[in-house]
């Protein structure tokens, strides 16, 4: 069982460092930019395409309900196109920026 090194909540995201069984556990991360981000988590409005929900809600969801796991010693990749948030999701990985 691995030890827990403070996890970093923020509504339902998680994202938690432990010491033995997995390197980096992720559940439920979301990162939106714009005003009153929390409305848009788990909304239906989350799934309009990003230039609608940017004029419909001022908001820019970056990371949507991520979820994954890291072993030790495993390698994790983060690959996609220009603009998908890998940038956003490595950053709330090294606690750089707090889920929305």
């Amino acid at each position: 069982m691995g030890r827990a090194r403070g996890p970093v909540r923020s509504g339902g995201s998680e994202v938690t460092q432990t010491s033995t069984d997995t390197a980096v556990s992720c559940r439920g991360l979301w990162k939106v930019y714009g005003p009153h981000p929390e409305r848009i988590v788990g909304s239906p409005e989350a799934d309009l395409p990003r230039p609608e929900l940017l004029e419909k809600t001022g908001c820019v969801a970056a990371i949507k309900d991520v979820s994954f796991d890291v072993p030790p010693g495993e390698v994790f990749v983060v690959m996609g196109l220009s603009g998908s948030g890998k940038s956003t999701l490595v950053r709330m990985i090294n606690r750089l920026h707090d889920p929305t």
